[in-house]
């Protein structure tokens, strides 16, 4: 096994010796936020629109911005990159409220977590999404929506549509209008038109959603965040989806296909962008 090395509020240390206190509201009350960022030939990737990110989300939870400073935790995350023998792979950043150490203390002190991990897999040809009603697992939404640690319904719906034989969950509300995937952004595409589900429904605004915002835009594809009824999704011509790790891959449900053209389009423009 690879010795790996974690951050710990700055502390270098083994993955194997890494330990949380039971008491850490983290645990105890998932109480927390949390942020993955992919790195390639020792580089972080697209790392201020993840810190941005990850900042908007400590405000959200109410944790002290005081406590967390932003330089100190890129340099953590450079540190963790340095110190581990990965030259790709994902770091993850765990933010918990933190525990209370006397009965006296006011305000809680946040834990900070950095952890890092080998990339998983990616596919390379399209992956099948299957379509779930979200009340059926029990998913937290906000708005504006944050990275919490509080995974429970998603986790619980992916597992479900492993045994599917589905790579991904696609949710939608009880308005059958789509939300998002269990772990990603989802898009689709009909005649020269990008669509995706609105911020409003409590999305996770993605970094790599915004850049295929503008990605499109520059090839002249229409973007719209629109409401996406479920029925509508056979009508589509490409759909796809999206996140910091996978970037862009075609996917497919039981019963439609497609020949992705305006998709590989963006798949390539995003590894393009991320390089520079």
């Amino acid at each position: 096994m690879m010795t790996k090395y974690y951050l710990i509020n700055g502390e270098k240390t083994k993955s194997t010796q890494a330990k949380i206190s039971v008491d850490d509201y983290g645990l105890m009350r998932g109480y927390g936020i949390f942020e993955t960022i992919k790195f390639k030939n020792k580089k972080a990737l697209k790392l201020n629109h993840h810190m941005d990110r990850l900042f908007n989300s400590i405000l959200f939870i109410r944790i002290n911005p005081k406590k967390i400073i932003r330089k100190n935790i890129i340099s953590d995350i450079n540190q963790v990159i340095k110190i581990n023998d990965l030259k790709d792979g994902l770091i993850k950043i765990i933010i918990t409220k933190g525990l209370v150490e006397d009965k006296d203390q006011k305000e809680l002190n946040p834990n900070i977590y950095i952890t890092i991990n080998k990339l998983y897999p990616i596919p390379e040809n399209s992956v099948k999404v299957t379509f779930y009603k979200e009340s059926k697992y029990p998913i937290l939404r906000f708005n504006p929506a944050i990275k919490s640690i509080n995974y429970l319904g998603n986790m619980m719906a992916i597992e479900d549509a492993n045994k599917e034989g589905a790579f991904e969950v696609v949710f939608y509300n009880n308005d059958n209008a789509i939300t998002e995937c269990a772990m990603r952004n989802i898009f689709f595409i009909k005649d020269n038109k990008l669509i995706t589900p609105a911020l409003d429904l409590g999305i996770l605004p993605g970094t790599t959603r915004k850049i295929i915002s503008k990605l499109a835009r520059d090839i002249n594809l229409e973007y719209s965040e629109e409401e996406i009824l479920i029925d509508r999704v056979g009508s589509m011509d490409e759909a796809f989806i999206c996140s910091s790790v996978v970037g862009v891959l075609p996917c497919y449900w039981d019963g439609w296909k497609s020949d992705y053209k305006i998709t590989k389009k963006l798949q390539f423009l995003l590894e393009e962008s991320l390089q520079k």
